[in-house]
């Protein structure tokens, strides 16, 4: 279908790949998760939402993917999408409080939180998958770790959900791995990260948990925003500054960048199962001063590079 219709990536220009791909891996990803739920399933009504909106993200992806949408027009449609998600109960209502054992209800406030953690995520996502088989691979370790966690803490439908993301990304993992025969897409990352994000809060509040497993390209994410703001580049013009491309530069092959950070992923999820809310505050903070300090060398290295 994505040769027919002619969504392909193209080499050259900010490509690391050498020869045309099909960048439909959205598509591949939603029918399987969805045909998975209705055989072996069960389609309950948060479930359905959650697909409902899984549907938009895809449908927006391939469009991107197909016309080339400006970013504002991307943004606006995940944002409304996101609201009227809210509108159905689909939102942050509470969080627990990292320092006791209490719980924080929102409010009206989760709605806003929801759609700031939704967007961010599926936009990071979207930013990571700049090489074969990164984006899926972490988004496998962090539906396995989810569907872990959501056993652990007696949330039975979101860990179907999330087990049956990890199957049906693991399998794409096959095709979209280096050498890829096959990209995730703006259909791919889109939907993939809209997923995480869901279940991120699905059955009790697991984001910290999550943020630590998407802590790279989160914090990437968080850097080259902040890079392009203090250069005075566009926040929305992709560039070659991110920590993939950075290592790419300092001579790491795809396998090996791949490798980094799913081990790295890896390593926090099984950690974070263990920990209380403060410490996985605690991880968070060293987290960021490690990725500040290797972000720094990076510079400085592909700097003096140049």
């Amino acid at each position: 279908l994505a040769n027919r219709w002619d969504i392909v990536d193209l080499p050259g220009g900010r490509h690391i790949h050498k020869r045309t791909t099909p960048k439909l891996g959205g598509l591949a990803i939603y029918t399987a998760l969805l045909a998975n739920l209705l055989v072996f399933g069960s389609l309950d009504t948060t479930t359905q939402l959650v697909m409902l909106g899984g549907l938009v993200f895809l449908l927006l992806g391939i469009l991107d993917d197909a016309f080339d949408l400006t970013p504002w027009t991307r943004l606006i449609t995940q944002i409304m999408v996101v609201i009227i998600l809210t509108m159905g109960d689909l939102q942050i209502s509470f969080i627990g409080n990292p320092f006791t054992t209490a719980i924080i209800h929102l409010g009206a406030a989760g709605a806003v939180l929801t759609v700031l953690w939704i967007v961010g995520v599926v936009n990071a996502m979207n930013w990571n998958d700049g090489i074969d088989g990164l984006t899926s691979g972490v988004s496998l370790i962090t539906a396995i770790f989810l569907a872990l966690l959501s056993l652990l803490t007696d949330s039975p439908n979101t860990a179907y959900l999330a087990s049956s993301v990890a199957g049906v990304l693991a399998g794409f993992l096959l095709y979209n791995f280096h050498p890829a025969k096959i990209f995730l897409g703006d259909s791919g990352s889109m939907l993939t990260g809209y997923l995480l994000a869901i279940m991120g809060f699905m059955g009790g509040a697991k984001i910290a948990t999550t943020i630590l497993l998407l802590g790279l390209p989160l914090l990437d994410s968080a850097f080259t925003i902040t890079y392009r703001l203090f250069t005075g580049h566009s926040i929305y013009v992709g560039d070659n500054n991110h920590l993939h491309f950075r290592l790419l530069k300092q001579g790491f092959n795809q396998v090996q960048i791949c490798l980094i950070f799913f081990g790295i992923s890896t390593f926090l999820g099984s950690v974070a199962l263990f920990l209380s809310g403060t410490q996985k505050v605690a991880l968070l903070i060293i987290m960021l001063l490690f990725f500040t300090c290797g972000y720094a060398v990076l510079a400085i290295l592909n700097q003096r590079k140049k």
